[in-house]
Formats: C-alpha cells, sequence, structure tokens
C-alpha cells in the first residue's frame, strides 16, 4: 500500500522536529481522559483500545504538536490510516456509530479487530473481521458502513459466505480448503484454513486440514507442527495419533489422514 496517502490532519502532524521519536509515549497530565492508567500506555494507544477511535486521532495530533518531536513514521503512518477510515465511516456526520463500535458485543469486538488490522496494513484480515461483524448483527447498518469502506479501499468485496458469524465463515472456509484440496491447489487451501482460524482460533479440525495441506505441499515440517497443535487441543483424536505415529515410522510414505 502506498505510504503517501492523504489525510486531514497531516498538516499539523508535519510538525518541526527536536530529535525525540518516542515522546508520544508520555503525555500532559492536565489532560489526562478518565480511567487512564497511570501512564501505562501512550494516550492514543489507551483511547484506541477503549475504541474511542476518534479521540485516539486528536489526543495523537495534540500530543506531536505539544511535544514538537518529529513524528515516529510507523506511528504516524498508522494514525493517518485511522483518520482516513474514520472519515469513510462518516463519524462526524453519525456519532451513533461510533458508539455501536464500543459496545460490548461480538461485533464490536470484530470491528475493532478488523479497524487495529487495517491501521496495521492487513488488509485482508480487516476485511474479514469487517465481513464476519456485519454478519454478526446483519441489521446493523454501521458494520455494513465499516465493510462497504474496506471493500471500496481495497478494491474486492468480500464473498457471501464470508458474512456470516466467525463459526459459520469458519465452517465455509474448511470446506472450500476441501474441495481446493481435492483440486490439488494446495496453497489456496491452505490459506483457506488460516483464514478460519483467523476467525475461530483453537479449532483442531482446522489445524488437521492445514496439516494435509502443508503435507501435500511438500512442507512436512510445517504440516508436523499443524497436526501437533490438533493433537494438543484434540488429544483423542485416535486417527491423527496413528497416522503421526506411522509418519515417524514410515516416512513420507505415509497417507495423510
Amino acid at each position: 500500500m502506498n505510504r503517501g496517502i492523504p489525510f486531514i490532519l497531516a498538516a499539523v502532524l508535519c510538525v518541526s522536529g527536536c530529535g525525540g521519536t518516542r515522546r508520544t509515549a508520555t503525555a500532559n497530565t492536565e489532560s489526562l481522559p478518565s480511567g487512564y492508567p497511570e501512564k501505562s500506555l501512550p494516550i492514543p494507544q489507551y483511547l484506541f483500545n477503549q475504541r474511542r477511535y476518534s479521540q485516539a486521532v486528536g489526543a495523537y495530533v495534540q500530543i506531536n504538536l505539544q511535544t514538537g518531536d518529529t513524528p515516529d513514521p510507523e506511528l504516524k503512518f498508522r494514525y493517518e490510516r485511522l483518520g482516513q477510515l474514520l472519515t469513510r465511516l462518516g463519524f462526524t456526520a453519525v456519532p451513533r456509530r461510533e458508539e455501536v463500535l464500543r459496545r460490548d458485543t461480538q461485533a464490536a469486538d470484530l470491528a475493532h479487530k478488523s479497524i487495529e488490522s487495517f491501521i496495521n496494513e492487513q488488509d485482508r484480515h480487516a476485511l474479514l473481521f469487517a465481513a464476519a461483524a456485519q454478519g454478526s448483527e446483519p441489521d446493523e447498518h454501521t458494520y455494513r458502513v465499516l465493510l462497504q469502506a474496506l471493500e471500496a479501499w481495497g478494491g474486492s468485496p468480500a464473498e457471501a459466505g464470508e458474512k456470516q458469524s466467525p463459526d459459520l465463515v469458519a465452517a465455509y472456509k474448511l470446506r472450500r480448503a476441501n474441495v481446493l484440496f481435492k483440486a490439488k491447489r494446495y496453497e489456496d487451501a491452505a490459506a483457506q484454513c488460516l483464514e478460519a482460524l483467523l476467525l475461530v482460533p483453537g479449532q483442531a479440525s482446522a489445524y488437521e486440514r492445514l496439516g494435509s495441506m502443508y503435507y501435500a505441499m511438500g512442507a512436512k515440517s510445517r504440516a508436523i507442527d499443524a497436526w501437533r497443535e490438533s493433537l494438543r487441543l484434540s488429544p483423542a483424536n485416535g486417527p491423527l495419533k496413528d497416522f503421526m505415529a506411522r509418519l515417524e515410522s514410515d516416512g513420507p510414505k505415509a497417507r495423510t489422514p
């Protein structure tokens, strides 16, 4: 992604430098937000974690103006991205949207993961989390707006099967992985397993299938790691245990479970 993206606050972020790069980790104690835990986090990061996104951007800009330091490039870029996304979400015109994202719900949690992924340039992850957020609360327009903003940004829409709750999306991904495996598209199949695990971590079946994809690709060590994780999560999986034992004794001639 081109890092030269425009940003409504770029002019005030590009302050003259005094040689420091990390003084954003300190804060003006006169403007500490309510509940701020003894400076254990930079104020903007604290506000972001609290899902007070607009305030996080504002605090970041304010601190840079107060310190006069040259902003850390990576941190500056992340807040530029956040500002771009907030503009697309229309928080100023519709403040309720930001309130929705602060709810204690699965959909709001997924939306937060989406926004966090986006500012860290993990655009595919951001899209998947946003699609699952909409699928979790299909009647809430805010999640549709978030998904549409990310679809427009990346230029590709989410699939219909991705606009469901996380468990259903994960099941959809594993079904697709099986189809791709049969078509000998092993790398694509592995990618589907990884996306299933992104949305629902700790699925023993997803790790087992991922191991099969890796093994078919010739990535034996990665396959073994995936199968071991599957057994750790589901130690009663007798067939996989037996297969692993055969694999150790027979070598590469063993067939995948």
